[in-house]
């Protein structure tokens, strides 16, 4: 399909397709090599080249190659071509951060990716979930930070795309609660996240 289609875009859909398919399989050198064909074709063009360099970022995050990962999301970052990717990319980076032990560095990641986030986009939701938890992380969480991300991730509708994440965050809240000597608001929401349809299907939900 990709050496028949005369379409750029379709070209470009059909190399990510195959990226992520050989990302699936543990071959990342093929899945780059998707990415790079159009970067080969589309080098002049700045808008194919960012959204392609993100998602060559994403290959060698999973790669393991935390410093040529690093590089790309850095330079994605700090363009200024198209403010989802770009949020993307800094977020991408915040995560990677986070998982090698950097979790100080991260935060300021995550905070400029919504900074520059359209008010609606629902990767809000997604940042917003795990800024929560990496603030718990490093000792900085309290009701008022959680229930802020907690009203973030609502209103970008993530409660209903992704129950079971907004859930986890509801988790987070009743902790911060107990732990601010709220007993009685720490139970209740304990018990509507017990009662919950998802904690019904996710065993790792109940055990919380």
């Amino acid at each position: 399909a990709e050496e028949l289609s005369t379409i750029v875009e379709h070209r470009v859909v059909l190399r990510e397709a195959l990226s992520d398919a050989w990302q699936g399989a543990g071959d990342y050198t093929k899945a780059q090599a998707a990415l790079q064909r159009t970067l080969n074709e589309q080098g002049g063009d700045p808008s194919y080249v960012v959204r392609t360099e993100l998602h060559m970022a994403g290959v060698l995050d999973r790669a393991g190659d935390v410093v040529g990962a690093q590089a790309l999301y850095g330079r994605v970052a700090m363009t200024d071509i198209d403010p989802l990717i770009s949020a993307a990319a800094f977020f991408g980076e915040a995560t990677l951060l986070r998982r090698i032990g950097k979790a100080d560095a991260a935060l300021p990641m995550m905070d400029q990716a919504m900074v520059i986030l359209p008010a609606q986009n629902s990767l809000r939701g997604v940042i917003a979930v795990e800024r929560a938890e990496l603030l718990v992380e490093l000792g900085r969480g309290s009701v008022g930070e959680v229930e802020s991300m907690l009203a973030e991730a609502r209103d970008v509708g993530f409660d209903r795309e992704q129950p079971e994440a907004f859930a986890e965050l509801l988790l987070l809240l009743a902790n911060e609660m107990m732990a601010e000597g709220r007993g009685e608001d720490g139970l209740r929401i304990y018990q509507r996240v017990k009662n919950s349809g998802e904690a019904s299907t996710s065993p790792s939900l109940t055990k919380s």
